[in-house]
């Protein structure tokens, strides 16, 4: 299978806060997923790695280069699918998710997606995955029916990004939601390729 063949599975962790449990989350999360990817590459990036300013940017806005998050969108446009791993804070998402996700428009387009929520509490971001789905709906992107939910993620998963938790275990966590995001990757890949 060629490099252009296989499937382009974003992760993206939603938060710049340091220390903040998703990392480790979005780490161990992404070698789960790439261990049993088979015909996808997985690629791990930060919403600390592409924001450039704090506040927003729309899409259609062309003025403002210095901070606009370019090369978000090249990796956006590129991506045949998302995960996006995101700490609910309030029943919410975080603010930098929200900047960073605004500033692209039609690169999401036809393209699956599904949430990891990560919590301290025992329902691992049910609210934060309820309150999300209205944005991905308006940029195009097609949410997965299944989300992936990390309760209580400072037992479920070590500091350095290792999983806690059995082989299985973690297969329950992800498993669904991470088969319905490849199937519908793969079956949406050719509606985004014609002209």
């Amino acid at each position: 299978m060629t490099s252009s063949q296989l499937l382009r599975i974003v992760i993206l962790l939603g938060t710049a806060r340091k220390g903040a449990v998703s990392a480790a989350v979005a780490r161990a999360l992404a070698q789960a997923v790439q261990d049993s990817a088979g015909d996808a590459k997985v690629e791990l990036v930060s919403v600390a790695d592409h924001l450039k300013a704090s506040r927003t940017i729309p899409a259609w806005q062309e003025d403002d280069k210095e901070a606009h998050p370019s090369s978000w969108c090249e990796v956006a446009r590129e991506a045949d699918a998302f995960i996006f791993v995101l700490p609910e804070y309030n029943h919410g998402y975080p603010g930098e998710w929200k900047l960073l996700i605004d500033s692209c428009g039609e690169e999401y387009a036809r393209k699956p997606v599904t949430v990891c929520g990560v919590s301290a509490g025992v329902f691992g971001g049910r609210a934060l995955a309820d309150n999300v789905k209205p944005v991905l709906v308006e940029l195009k992107m097609v949410p997965t029916r299944n989300n992936m939910y990390i309760g209580k993620a400072h037992e479920v998963v070590s500091p350095n990004g290792e999983w806690n938790l059995s082989p299985q275990e973690v297969e329950r966590l992800i498993g669904l939601a991470r088969d319905e995001l490849f199937e519908l990757a793969r079956g949406l890949r050719p509606l985004r390729n014609v002209s």
